[in-house]
């Protein structure tokens, strides 16, 4: 199994949870997805992001096909275009 972790970092908090939303709507939309956790930051330290999504998947395989998954992307472009910064981490369980 593959675990997907992504933080993300906006100064506007209705970006943030707009992002929450879109996040946890993949869970229903991409069936491969074996657990899907979204959460906003409340600490709000300087070295803090605001969102962490951590998805699970069951392979490098499934992890190719969900960064290009069509019901991805369109989020994928959305943070592009709304100064989101994002960081990530993939690794094997």
């Amino acid at each position: 199994m593959i675990r997907h972790i992504v933080f993300f970092k906006n100064e506007d908090a209705k970006k943030v949870e707009e992002l929450q939303k879109m996040l946890l709507e993949l869970e229903d939309k991409i069936d491969f997805i074996l657990d899907l956790e979204v959460g906003i930051d409340f600490v709000r330290s300087p070295r803090s992001f605001d969102l962490a999504l951590t998805v699970t998947l069951p392979s490098k395989e499934h992890l190719q096909l969900y960064a290009n998954h069509p019901e991805h992307m369109p989020i994928v472009e959305w943070v592009k275009s709304n100064g989101f910064e994002s960081k990530a981490v993939d690794y094997e369980l």
